[in-house]
């Protein structure tokens, strides 16, 4: 019984190693030259906490909040005279 290898299996077997080595040199890149307040990530949630982008979507939730109260409270009896 004799076994050939096809181009498709050397491509494939290539691929895997060189995915294989760049998953292995993720946590190099990311710690060389690393210091431990790169890894904090309270400055940027300060940050998107103070964006006008998160405001607009705060104001929105709570506008939300009230319709939805509004609209699912039946009011009582006599309370509007």
């Amino acid at each position: 019984m004799t076994c050939q290898t096809t181009p498709g299996d050397v491509v494939a077997c290539l691929s895997l190693a060189v995915g294989v080595f760049s998953a292995s040199l993720v946590p190099f890149f990311l710690l060389i030259d690393a210091d431990l307040a790169d890894f904090d990530p309270r400055p940027a949630v300060r940050r998107a906490a103070a964006g006008p982008v998160w405001v607009a979507v705060r104001n929105t939730a709570l506008d939300a909040a009230a319709l939805i109260v509004l609209l699912t409270t039946a009011p009582k009896k006599g309370a509007l005279r």
